[in-house]
């Protein structure tokens, strides 16, 4: 998240876990190297038929 609290991006624990065991990896892997933006969010306001929208979609 920035400092104006915007979702930059996720960071999904199969990519670092990937990143992490390759050797070709350098030391300076930073954040953004591994974060993408989702294709859906959902939000605390949202409703279940939103929710199970979603994730029929995915």
């Amino acid at each position: 998240m920035d400092q104006m609290g915007a979702l930059n991006g996720l960071i999904a624990f199969a990519d670092v876990k990937q990143k992490v065991l390759n050797p070709e990896t350098g030391t300076s892997l930073l954040a953004h190297h591994l974060s993408h933006y989702p294709s859906a969010v959902l939000h605390a306001g949202d409703n279940l038929d939103r929710a199970l929208d979603f994730f029929a979609s995915i």
